[in-house]
């Protein structure tokens, strides 16, 4: 019971702290918001969040399918459209929260600098090439991960055997 109360207790004081971050923050003008925004319009910034859809809307596919394990096809094609229709409505709102947070970290003058780069040749080119090189930076990734994976698993075999464990 004890632990619940401390627990309780560190959740409580944890959570004031966190609330009370954006309303002791000073909020960021109109003017840098609108700076902010011109930045990811710039950097194409939306489409990111489209290139995400997929991802959240097959995690929520699996969720439904785990909740539901008889839903009908129909059902399911019907909240998959729905759930389309209803994310890309909500992208402005994530677009200008996000705004609101660049607009937070960098200065107007920065925000501009950056527009400014994006606006440059080389800056279009970077927009251009970035899908692609995301692409390739994601396969290293991965790659990576199985590289670590594969030789953590082998060190946990290796100490398994060690201590007795047979396989």
């Amino acid at each position: 019971m004890q632990m619940k109360v401390k627990l309780f207790g560190m959740c409580a004081a944890l959570s004031a702290l966190v609330l009370a971050g954006p309303v002791l923050a000073e909020q960021p003008s109109a003017q840098h918001v609108k700076a902010a925004r011109e930045m990811l319009r710039l950097t194409e910034a939306d489409k990111m969040f489209n290139g995400v859809l997929p991802v959240l809307l097959k995690q929520q596919m699996e969720l439904v399918k785990q909740l539901k394990p008889t839903i009908s096809p129909e059902a399911l094609q019907r909240f998959e459209v729905l759930f389309v229709a209803e994310a890309k409505k909500g992208i402005q709102k994530v677009m200008d929260d996000v705004a609101v947070v660049y607009a937070e970290a960098l200065s107007e003058q920065e925000l501009g600098e950056i527009a400014a780069f994006y606006k440059s040749p080389v800056g279009r080119k970077m927009i251009e090439i970035k899908p692609e090189m995301a692409q390739k930076a994601m396969k290293i990734g991965i790659a990576w991960g199985q590289e670590v994976g594969s030789i953590v698993g082998e060190k946990v075999i290796e100490q398994l055997k060690e201590e007795g464990h047979t396989f």
